[in-house]
């Protein structure tokens, strides 16, 4: 089983440029090479593939098995409302009172704005 896959993994290596995404089915292949009991030394010596990246696609064939059509909902505390001001402030250099800041998880979004100096 590792010499065929050290084989195949040797191949897509000599075709394609370091970096390029392995092919599902070369994932698939090394995960189940090791739940037959391949240690992940000797995939990481034969084919290349780290224990972290055997890990990742173990977790993404686990994912991907479930159902696509569940999405993660967000849960209320997720979620947060900010008060929003009518008023405009009197002084316009203070930028901060205008910033507008979106949180998405752990993205954040801050729209601001900004007085353009004439031909800007």
């Amino acid at each position: 089983m590792l010499a065929d896959l050290e084989a195949r993994f040797a191949r897509f290596r000599a075709e394609h440029a370091r970096g390029t995404t392995v092919p599902p089915e070369l994932r698939e292949a090394a995960v189940v090479a090791a739940r037959a009991g391949v240690a992940a030394g000797a995939l990481y010596r034969a084919c290349g593939i780290s224990w972290k990246q055997l890990e990742t696609w173990k977790a993404g064939q686990q994912s991907s098995t479930r159902a696509r059509s569940r999405r993660r909902r967000a849960k209320r505390a997720d979620m947060r409302v900010f008060s929003v001001v009518d008023e405009e402030p009197a002084d316009r250099a203070k930028s901060a009172e205008q910033d507008l800041e979106l949180r998405f998880g752990r993205w954040s979004l801050r729209v601001r704005f900004l007085e353009l100096g004439r031909g800007e």
